[in-house]
């Protein structure tokens, strides 16, 4: 590991791993960084193997530590192994300036990779019979902007739910809203449907989000039957 003796970690929460880049929000600052290996990252973050720190009850943003020089970050594990250790990963990288390459941070592709990696997330959350709220990625609690999906297994149909607010005009994959607080769209629980909901999602976010690297997802607990792809 790059760490010495004495070093003092910092914790991060972290935001989604796109593009290359994902952001740390340390206490209220948020730096952009640049792994050295972004898909071995983008492999964990996400998908309920990274430590979480709690935001309210039932409520969970993941978090890394960060060295002092920002040179690494050490990706703690959500879960002891089964002989009881701890898999700690080490990634190396640097702090990059959004403003150097601002044509990417605010990119088509940039987001287009980030409604996927939302896809995958809140498929893997629904089987853990979690939900997912996207939200500004800042140190203190806000009842919005959010947009959240979730999947309701005991609904008899079981369908997907998706939820914003503000409403988000201009989006191209949401209908238009008739009511400035929100807008929902629910649809019969099928391969489709999950397929695209971290695009509609992506989209949802757009209206208010800057850049994909703004915002944070949230994990919360739902008491219900984990999702089963296998009966899909």
């Amino acid at each position: 590991m790059n760490l010495e003796p004495g070093d003092v970690l910092e914790q991060a929460m972290i935001g989604p791993p796109v593009g290359g880049l994902i952001d740390l929000l340390i206490g209220t600052r948020h730096v952009l960084w640049q792994p050295d290996d972004p898909e071995g990252l983008a492999e964990l973050v996400g998908f309920g193997l990274v430590a979480r720190t709690s935001r309210e009850r039932d409520r969970y943003r993941e978090v890394v530590m960060v060295s002092p020089d920002r040179s690494s970050i050490l990706v703690m594990p959500r879960l002891t192994s089964a002989d009881g250790s701890h898999d700690v990963r080490e990634f190396t990288g640097s702090v990059v300036e959004a403003e150097d390459i601002w044509e990417h941070v605010l990119s088509d592709d940039v987001w287009n990779e980030f409604g996927r990696w939302l896809t995958d997330v809140f498929v893997a959350a629904s089987t853990r019979s979690e939900f997912i709220v996207v939200e500004m990625n800042t140190a203190e609690f806000s009842d919005e902007p959010y947009a959240l999906a979730i999947v309701m297994t005991d609904n008899d149909p079981a369908i997907i739910h998706l939820e914003c607010n503000p409403r988000p005009d201009g989006a191209a994959m949401w209908p238009p809203g008739v009511v400035p607080e929100g807008q929902t769209i629910s649809a019969p629980l099928e391969r489709h449907s999950l397929d695209v909901a971290g695009l509609v999602i992506a989209d949802a976010v757009r209206t208010w989000s800057e850049s994909a690297y703004d915002v944070a997802v949230t994990f919360c607990t739902v008491d219900q039957s984990p999702l089963m792809l296998d009966e899909l």
